[in-house]
């Protein structure tokens, strides 16, 4: 997937996902012990939805919520806040 530290960047991005994001994101979710969320305020929403779905089956925990409820982007976080659970076995 394509990273920058600006939004407006991803958003001038044609394939901000990119081919091989979801394969990646289901190796990683089969070899972790915790799949934490954290994408922050700046959500694709039609993307939460298809990794909410590929996780399916998965708990998946935040660190700390958004006012609306999406797991906080971990940059404004403090060190000793502790993963707690956000979605159980994927669901929305």
């Amino acid at each position: 997937a394509f990273c920058a530290t600006d939004p407006a960047q991803l958003k001038q991005t044609s394939d901000p996902v990119g081919p091989d994001n979801s394969d990646a994101i289901l190796a990683a979710a089969r070899e972790s012990v915790l799949i934490v969320a954290a994408w922050g305020v700046y959500p694709k929403i039609k993307r939460v939805s298809e990794v909410l779905a590929l996780l399916r089956g998965y708990e998946i925990y935040c660190i700390e919520r958004t006012p609306a409820g999406s797991p906080r982007h971990p940059l404004y976080l403090r060190v000793r806040d502790k993963p707690e659970l956000w979605r159980k076995d994927g669901a929305e």
